[in-house]
């Protein structure tokens, strides 16, 4: 009886480029999150328990971070998991809108970061709730 192989490339997966793009995707949000919370790709690394090299290839798409990585950065930060995965709908082309576009890079990070040193999760929620309503976004 022969062993089957576990290891599969990514066309044997059934992955085409797309795969490449959502790395990539996926490693501009960790590097988003490093300055959003002014850390460096050292104490990163040292979090996911990987060399510093290994990260920056993460980072720039060239390789793949696995889904317990992930959970531990999420952990860390007190993410959803789906804040890696939000800027994938970018893959469909889809434009960014562009009355937010100046946005994203100015004020997005620091709203992100003061959500991050907030201590009680009520305070995070009631920081949702009050951007929300400034919004006019009714999660009622």
């Amino acid at each position: 009886m022969t062993r089957e192989r576990e290891n599969f490339t990514e066309s044997e997966a059934g992955f085409t480029q797309p795969s490449k793009a959502v790395n990539v995707v996926i490693g501009r949000r960790i590097q988003e999150l490093r300055a959003a919370v002014d850390v460096s790709r050292r104490d990163v690394a040292a979090v996911l328990g990987i060399p510093i090299k290994q990260l920056r290839a993460i980072e720039y798409g060239n390789k793949i971070i696995t889904a317990e990585m992930l959970y531990r950065l999420a952990t860390k930060y007190g993410l959803d998991m789906q804040y890696f995965f939000q800027d994938l709908d970018a893959l469909n082309e889809t434009p960014v809108r562009a009355d937010i576009a100046p946005y994203i890079s100015r004020e997005l990070p620091r709203l992100f970061a003061a959500y991050l040193s907030l201590d009680s999760a009520d305070a995070k929620r009631d920081l949702v709730a009050l951007v929300e309503a400034a919004a006019g976004i009714n999660t009622a």
